[in-house]
């Protein structure tokens, strides 16, 4: 995690909408058969004349094979890349919440159903010591450990992070939020492990990234309200 003192909202939305702009791009590009039919022109050149109609009908099917594929692929990796930015995005929320509130990693006790003298065994680490001092090295220290509890806590279904979170802040996030999230993961393990391929709509991307803005933007209250520093 690179060095963080306040949360990146500049940085979040810049690359959702980034993300959405070459979304729209592109879909709307290979929508366009357009387009694709002057890419094969030269191809078509190619075919012997003596065998024109059996390589008619073998380019056409092939053509419109490769047309479709290459639109699935190319929306199901843009997708996959949203996941990626999802995590990286629980992960710094979740490291400012426990770095600017170090009392609250004992939230991985009781995520973990142990006692908090059974979280400090397992961290081998005193933390209400810890937590306590006013030594600059201590609280170098302490950056890890939030870090650490960061990753922890972001770690599952993005759904049970969003509930950790909940917990964390007491925001009560909105279902339908939470629902558009989750499915971005869930088709994202489908992609990457079973080999599934979606045929989506530009409609299923907007939706889900404003469901994220839409997350963030509960969580920028809770900053202001605790006065976590925004980089706007």
């Amino acid at each position: 995690m690179p060095d963080i003192n306040s949360f990146r909202l500049n940085y979040w939305t810049s690359g959702l909408m980034n993300e959405m702009f070459q979304v729209r791009t592109i879909y709307h590009y290979l929508s366009n058969k357009e387009h694709y039919e002057e890419f094969y022109s030269d191809i078509w050149s190619l075919l012997d004349e003596d065998d024109t109609d059996k390589s008619d009908k073998y380019w056409t099917y092939l053509k419109d094979q490769t047309y479709d594929e290459m639109r699935k692929r190319t929306m199901n990796n843009y997708l996959v890349y949203l996941s990626s930015m999802i995590d990286s995005l629980f992960k710094e929320i979740l490291f400012l919440i426990f770095s600017h509130d170090k009392n609250k990693i004992y939230y991985l006790a009781k995520m973990n159903h142990i006692e908090a003298s059974d979280l400090e065994k397992a961290l081998g680490i005193d933390l209400k010591s810890l937590i306590t001092s006013s030594e600059q090295n201590i609280e170098y220290f302490l950056e890890g450990v939030s870090e650490n509890a960061a990753n922890i806590c972001a770690n599952g279904k993005f759904e049970s992070v969003i509930r950790r979170i909940s917990e964390l802040t007491n925001i009560d996030f909105d279902e339908n939020v939470v629902e558009k999230i989750q499915d971005v993961q869930n088709k994202r393990n489908n992609i990457l492990h079973e080999m599934v391929m979606y045929d989506l709509e530009l409609e299923d991307f907007q939706s889900r990234i404003k469901s994220v803005i839409d997350f963030i933007m509960e969580i920028i209250k809770y900053f202001e309200s605790k006065k976590i520093p925004i980089n706007r």
